[in-house]
C-alpha cells in the first residue's frame, strides 16, 4: 500500500490532550479525527479514539485503551416495562463477524438470563460450535436438551452417568454392543465376546489412531 500523506493537518492540544486532524499514523493508517492522550510513556500503546480514513480499514473506528476500556449504560433502557427489561446496548454487524479475543485472559459473560441463539438455514449456517482443549464443566440445578435429529455422546475414554435417583430409557428399539478392549495384547484375540467382522475394522483404527 503506498504511504499516506498529510494533506491538510491541524492539531488543538495542551499538556494533558489533544485533537489531531489528517495525521497518520506510525503503521501509515490515516486518520480523519483522533482524539488522543498525552502522557508519559509508562504504557507502551497510546490512548485514543480514531475515525480511520483510507486503507484496508477506511470507515473504521479504532479505539486503544492500555488499561480498561469500560462502557456503563442502562439507567433507563428502551422499551422497559415490568415484563421486559429493555434494550440498554447493542453490538450489530450488518456483515461479518463479532470477535471476542482474549488470548492471556478470560471471556465473562454474566447475567441474569443468557440466551445462545444461532440463526441460521439449518443446513450449513445455524449452527453453535464449543471447542476446549483442557475441559468443559457444567453446574446446573436442571439440563434438558432436545433435537430434531439424531444425538450422539461419544467419549475416548469411557462415559459416566450416575445418579443415585431413576434412570429412564425410552426407545423405540435398543442395542448394545460390549466388546473386548482391542489392544497390541490382544489383537489376536479380539474376536472374543461378541465383537464380529464390522465392529472390529472400527476397533482397529481407533487402536492406531490412539498410538500414531
Amino acid at each position: 500500500m503506498a504511504a499516506e500523506r498529510i494533506v491538510d493537518f491541524q492539531n488543538w492540544s495542551t499538556v494533558e490532550g489533544e485533537v489531531r486532524m489528517g495525521d497518520v499514523m506510525p503503521n501509515n493508517s490515516k486518520m480523519a479525527v483522533m482524539i488522543r492522550r498525552i502522557f508519559p510513556t509508562q504504557f507502551k500503546n497510546s490512548q485514543y479514539i480514531g475515525l480511520q480514513m483510507g486503507g484496508e480499514l477506511d470507515g473504521s473506528v479504532i479505539v486503544s485503551a492500555p488499561r480498561t476500556f469500560s462502557v456503563k449504560c442502562g439507567e433507563s433502557p428502551v422499551g422497559s416495562t415490568e415484563e421486559d427489561n429493555g434494550v440498554a446496548s447493542i453490538i450489530s454487524a450488518e456483515n461479518g463477524d463479532i470477535v471476542l479475543h482474549a488470548p492471556n485472559g478470560r471471556i465473562r459473560i454474566i447475567a441474569q438470563d443468557i440466551d445462545l441463539v444461532s440463526k441460521g438455514d439449518g443446513t450449513k449456517t445455524g449452527y453453535v460450535n464449543v471447542s476446549a482443549n483442557g475441559g468443559m464443566v457444567g453446574n446446573v440445578n436442571n439440563f434438558k436438551m432436545e433435537c430434531n435429529g439424531a444425538a450422539s455422546i461419544s467419549g475416548e475414554k469411557g462415559i459416566d452417568l450416575n445418579t443415585p435417583g431413576r434412570a429412564l430409557i425410552e426407545c423405540g428399539s435398543y442395542k448394545l454392543d460390549e466388546t473386548v478392549d482391542l489392544s497390541v495384547t490382544n489383537i489376536l484375540e479380539s474376536f472374543q465376546g461378541n465383537i464380529g467382522p464390522f465392529q472390529f475394522p472400527k476397533a482397529l483404527a481407533k487402536l492406531i489412531n490412539s498410538i500414531s
